[in-house]
């Protein structure tokens, strides 16, 4: 049984709870945003030509649930493409596409829009459509680089991000895991995640006891953020099932420290 600290928006968050309680580990969300829907945009979705564009970017497993409420999959004249192999897995998951190869990702360990954009297949746009799906938080830089190759790039934002502060309770419950029992590995989803954690660890003087566990992230800009702010082993083993995986090898893998 690992025990796990989860930062995952909501209402993603819940979910991945409730599916490590069953499996039999120790999970605790700390979430500090959740995600509503822009119905402007779902029904925009909803009407779209999707065979008319060379390529649909999807940036993130989020986007990729939200597109699928917007307009149920599958996808079969829909030539996808994703920022990395978690928003594949989303995309089948979600019932868009039908397995992660018939979604287009960057090869290799890099899983950001700068390696997106090294796809052969977004190299010279000559005109043809690319639709890119994303929500309103995030880079926009590289959809402008995508537009001066030659693209006619249509954004649509389908989601918002709401701050939220993470109950009482949740931390309370933090508290008594660092007075008892095993450390458990922290699961650091982004990089507002990264900071408002650091801060509220440090609110009630978790900090040293906080940055002596194991930190997996989806990428490693964000563990290269908690690394600088002190945390001894910040790892980014990737995202998607591979985060949690390796957030539960961790955790199985930890000191036996259960005080007596």
């Amino acid at each position: 049984m690992a025990r796990i600290v989860l930062t995952h928006v909501e209402p993603r968050g819940s979910r991945i709870e409730a599916g490590l309680r069953e499996a039999g580990h120790e999970a605790l969300l700390l979430s500090f945003s959740r995600l509503v829907a822009i119905r402007s945009a779902a029904e925009e979705l909803a009407r779209l030509d999707l065979s008319s564009f060379h390529r649909i970017v999807v940036a993130s497993p989020s986007t990729a649930r939200f597109a699928a409420r917007a307009r149920p999959g599958p996808w079969p004249d829909a030539r996808l493409a994703a920022v990395g192999p978690g928003t594949g897995e989303a995309l089948v998951e979600a019932g868009l596409a039908a397995r992660p190869e018939d979604v287009e990702t960057p090869a290799g360990d890099r899983h950001d829009a700068d390696a997106l954009l090294e796809l052969a297949s977004l190299a010279e746009g000559e005109g043809r459509r690319v639709l890119v799906l994303a929500g309103d938080a995030g880079r926009r830089d590289w959809a402008a680089t995508l537009a001066r190759r030659g693209f006619d790039v249509v954004r649509l934002e389908l989601y918002r991000r709401e701050s939220i502060e993470p109950g009482e309770d949740a931390w309370e419950a933090l508290a008594q895991w660092s007075r008892q029992g095993p450390g458990p590995v922290f699961v650091v989803t982004t990089v507002d995640a990264a900071e408002r954690l650091l801060a509220g660890l440090a609110a009630r003087g978790l900090d040293d006891w906080g940055r002596a566990r194991v930190a997996v992230c989806p990428h490693e800009r964000i563990a290269a953020q908690l690394a600088a702010a002190g945390w001894r082993d910040a790892r980014a083993p990737g995202a998607g099932r591979r985060l949690l995986d390796a957030a539960i090898e961790s955790g199985l893998a930890a000191p036996g420290d259960r005080e007596p």
